[in-house]
């Protein structure tokens, strides 16, 4: 009997790889598997994740809001920092403000802390974060979904899950524990530090990073510094709120920022 001779298993491309883990992702939110059963049916009879549609609805979507509330709403900077509104996304950026809860003199004198916990306690409204943010990155042939401590987490890791991707955790020294990467960066009064695993991004990888507030963008610099030094390439940044009036945006310069929120007066 003649054999035939083995010729091997053709490898996949990267691209294709990439779209099977979307597949895959929306697999799980279409109810296979252990995705959460509470996220809610978009308006055209898809679950999150099943198309743009689905990812951008959500039940009962109202009206869109005035104009006047419209400081709030998602933006896009450019390379040159110039800010693209998006008026879609109004309603969005206004449920999520009306959420969150100002604490002042947090977790100093003088500061007044942006509490979102009252976002993430709202499954309908944390879901559409979640979903937005996702959406937003749908086409950047992500691979990679970073989160920066702590609350970065919260958020990171389930944009992963809609995009199919891996997800990885930068934080504050001694948080992790295999090797790590470490990189200093200053503050107004001292030096503070994050860390990497070292394996924790594969060289050429494409990054979204997120954080939950854009301040003065020095943690989110440093840590896109980090990422870049074990070999990936940030793409893009992403927050939830963004306070505009501290420049953040700005020393992001080097790739797309985004927020859903933006406050422009402190």
């Amino acid at each position: 009997m003649t054999s035939r001779p083995w010729r091997g298993r053709r490898q996949p491309s990267k691209r294709s790889a990439r779209a099977a883990r979307r597949r895959a992702a929306g697999a799980l939110e279409s109810g296979i598997g252990r995705w959460p059963t509470s996220w809610p049916i978009a308006s055209n009879g898809s679950r999150p994740g099943s198309g743009r549609k689905a990812t951008r609805g959500w039940p009962g979507r109202p009206t869109p809001v005035s104009r006047s509330t419209r400081c709030w709403s998602t933006s896009w900077a450019t390379t040159s920092g110039t800010a693209v509104p998006d008026p879609t996304l109004d309603v969005l950026a206004e449920r999520i403000r009306r959420r969150v809860r100002d604490i002042p003199d947090f977790p100093q004198p003088g500061i007044v802390f942006k509490d979102l916990t009252p976002v993430l306690s709202d499954a309908e409204l944390f879901s559409a974060v979640v979903r937005q943010l996702a959406d937003d990155f749908s086409s950047h042939d992500v691979d990679l979904v970073v989160g920066i401590e702590a609350r970065g987490f919260i958020f990171a890791a389930p944009v992963a899950l809609h995009l199919g991707t891996g997800f990885a955790p930068v934080r504050k020294p001694g948080k992790l524990p295999y090797r790590t990467r470490r990189i200093e960066y200053a503050l107004e009064y001292g030096v503070d530090a994050l860390e990497a695993h070292v394996d924790a991004v594969q060289p050429g990888q494409r990054i979204l990073l997120i954080d939950d507030v854009l301040a003065t963008g020095g943690t989110a610099l440093a840590a896109a510094r980090l990422l870049e030094q074990l070999g990936g390439r940030v793409v893009a940044a992403a927050f939830v709120l963004e306070l505009a009036f501290l420049g953040g945006r700005q020393r992001l310069s080097a790739f797309p920022v985004h927020s859903l929120v933006k406050y422009t007066a402190g």
